[in-house]
């Protein structure tokens, strides 16, 4: 809650959206509404001091971690305050959210800026998308340790697709944070877009129309399946009312292409909601106390006040990992030409049958496991020249590059060596060794397969858990160890390898507690008479979708993410508990 019951802030005229000058605009009567249980208690286990921080500045007295938005009523003034085109800038309540951000680096000022930046762009956005209703107020940026409780957690791959719970900010049993890469893969294009381009702060208003309104995607259409006689393979039928007692196998909803419509929840390249009368009705649900006006407006495109504030952690005492030092960011770039040259054998330029993905391990021993994987995503012709970006790279830390090129996969470990010089952002080029497992071209198959979550949730519990298992199948030798990675997460108690069932060739692991069901799965061999040692990485995502997955070399599932596939069950029954054919 505020201390002063009312602020005044300095109104920022722009004089192609606004008639007149104006000078202060008071925001009166704050209403702060506490988030849900589970995050509060995510973060008093992360550090009790992050419930009792306040702001300093013109929202000063505000807890940003214990209140998930505060809700104001502009004075008439405001309310009279009209744009060029007549229309009233401010509305009857102004709801501004305080947002929490993880990174899972400790970004330089360069990226540190670009966040600040994309959320101060975000905040205008969402002002435009809710006719003036709500902004942005507060924001909170910290390290890799507030990633559990965080609002958005920004990842280090390039390659992460966006994904967020369907009103996860209030709902403690759906609660887990929007989770985005580096910035927006544009697969169409090939490139990526920062945070702070168009594309990229409007697919972050569009993951908060999922995680705090509710709002569901506007680009997806229902899909009949039915299981051929024999095989394994699904026939679409022909599109049809959805029944639970349709005739079909199973029923699914894919996305379908996302054309110039009217609606940011079917495209990220245009600037509203779905329909207005849609968005109403859900803010109306989550934003109860103050009635709320229907009409729309053409405006206003942004919020006129020095909005938001951002909160650094450094600056409050935190301890490294919860705080961010963008003075000491851990941004460096690799040199991968000479691994490049040799995955292709003839040193070919990119080509369409082949792909590269990068991954930091960090704490790596000969004979522990690493204590936290970094997925750094793919690499692309400029990385060949400039090198690769990595992000969270220590003294040190082992790089592994998987490679496929055609029907051949290729996996090289090297090590991070720091430049001497303090303004170089080059890391020293070291040998690169080949792990290759062994037969990793023949048979051989990786699965993380989640068991079925319980629908009982008990209120106060830190986490909603869910139990997975891996399932490997080679016709060669079974890896020594193998490891899961959770997304988002360090390692505190994945130190140690998870043990196999039984100890034949196709085994399955014992089950693991994870926190979410995207991640990475560590699969290393090893030869005690020798220092060889083969890894390899999968990546696997399962946002909630049923008790299977695709599998495969890479087994990048349901959700998929680096976006290039998308499925949504629109039942959680496995769909291998049909009645076969």
């Amino acid at each position: 809650m505020n201390s002063n019951s009312q602020v005044s802030m300095p109104f920022q005229y722009d004089p192609a959206n606004h008639r007149n000058p104006v000078i202060n605009v008071v925001l009166s009567n704050p209403q702060s509404v506490e988030r849900n249980q589970t995050q509060r208690d995510l973060l008093y286990k992360i550090d009790p001091r992050l419930a009792e921080l306040t702001s300093n500045g013109l929202l000063n007295g505000l807890l940003p971690c214990a209140a998930k938005y505060t809700l104001y009523e502009p004075d008439a003034y405001a309310q009279a305050v009209r744009s060029f085109n007549e229309e009233p800038i401010f509305r009857n309540a102004l709801y501004l959210y305080h947002i929490i951000v993880a990174v899972e680096w400790n970004p330089s000022a360069r990226y540190h800026q670009q966040i600040r930046n994309a959320l101060k762009q975000a905040s205008h956005f969402l002002y435009d998308a809710t006719n003036g209703y709500a902004a942005i107020g507060l924001v909170v940026i910290g390290g890799p340790d507030l990633m559990p409780a965080a609002d958005i957690q920004i990842m280090a791959s390039n390659r992460l697709h966006p994904r967020a719970w369907v009103d996860a900010l209030n709902q403690p049993a759906k609660f887990k944070p929007i989770r985005v890469g580096r910035g927006l893969w544009q697969k169409n294009e090939s490139i990526l877009s920062p945070w702070d381009s168009p594309e990229g702060y409007r697919a972050l208003v569009h993951e908060w129309g999922h995680y705090a309104f509710g709002l569901a995607d506007d680009y997806l259409e229902p899909i009949a399946l039915t299981r051929q006689a024999t095989g394994r393979l699904w026939n679409e039928q022909p599109a049809i009312p959805y029944s639970s007692d349709s005739a079909t196998d199973l029923s699914i909803v894919a996305p379908k292409i996302a054309l110039a419509v009217n609606t940011l929840m079917a495209n990220d390249k245009i600037s509203e909601f779905i329909e207005w009368p849609t968005i109403i009705r859900k803010l109306r649900e989550s934003l109860s106390v103050i009635a709320l006006d229907p009409r729309p407006l053409d405006g206003p495109n942004e919020l006129p006040l020095p909005l938001p504030e951002f909160i650094d952690l450094a600056a409050n005492g935190f301890p490294q990992g919860i705080a961010i030092e963008p003075s000491q960011g851990a941004e460096w770039y690799l040199p991968i030409a000479a691994a490049l040259n040799y995955a292709q054998r003839n040193g070919a330029q990119q080509r369409a049958d082949q792909s590269h993905w990068l991954y930091i391990l960090k704490q790596f021993g000969n004979q522990q496991l690493p204590q936290q994987l970094i997925a750094q995503g793919k690499t692309g012709d400029v990385d060949r020249d400039n090198g690769f970006l990595l992000y969270g790279a220590a003294q040190d830390d082992a790089v592994l590059l998987i490679s496929q090129v055609g029907g051949r996969v290729v996996v090289q470990r090297t090590t991070v060596q720091l430049p001497t010089a303090a303004n170089q952002q080059q890391l020293v080029a070291l040998p690169w060794q080949d792990v290759t497992p062994p037969d990793i071209d023949s048979s051989f198959f990786v699965d993380v397969i989640p068991r079925p979550i319980p629908i009982l949730f008990t209120p106060g519990t830190p986490t909603m858990q869910a139990d997975v298992y891996v399932q490997v199948e080679t016709a060669r030798k079974k890896p020594d160890q193998i490891q899961i990675y959770p997304a988002g997460y360090s390692s505190t108690d994945q130190a140690t390898p998870l043990a196999w069932v039984s100890d034949q060739v196709g085994v399955t692991s014992i089950d693991r507690k994870v926190p979410n069901l995207d991640g990475h799965v560590l699969l290393r061999w090893t030869n005690p008479s020798t220092p060889w040692e083969g890894l390899f990485i999968v990546s696997y995502s399962q946002g909630g979708g049923p008790n299977t997955s695709g599998g495969g070399r890479l087994p990048i599932t349901a959700g998929s993410a680096d976006g290039n596939a998308m499925v949504f069950f629109r039942d959680n029954d496995p769909p291998l508990s049909k009645k076969p054919h």
